[in-house]
């Protein structure tokens, strides 16, 4: 079974209302099964950088890329490769509709 680690560029003080949104997120399913398009759960990593340079990272510089790539990297890939342990590819989730909350 896949395990999905979500990455967002969002502060840590909203670690709250961004797990509450992607709990109501949908994947567009051609499936009856309504309760099977839900995200699957998984860990939420957030922004811990002061709001004023997640704001000019995500406004001004546009490289919240950057920051979703170093925390992939310290928080999941570092820490598999120094036990050994072969790690699989990982996806970020963009949310750029909801970004005003």
């Amino acid at each position: 079974r896949n395990k999905i680690v979500y990455l967002t560029a969002r502060p840590l003080s909203l670690a709250s209302t961004t797990r509450k949104l992607l709990q109501t997120l949908r994947q567009s399913s051609s499936s009856l099964h309504q309760n099977d398009d839900r995200l699957p759960s998984g860990p939420l990593l957030c922004n811990l950088k002061e709001l004023s340079s997640i704001l000019l990272s995500e406004l001004v510089l546009k490289d919240v890329h950057n920051h979703k790539m170093e925390l992939l990297e310290r928080q999941i890939l570092v820490p598999f490769h120094d036990v050994r342990i072969a790690s699989s590819a990982a996806s970020s989730l963009k949310n750029e509709d909801t970004a005003e909350e």
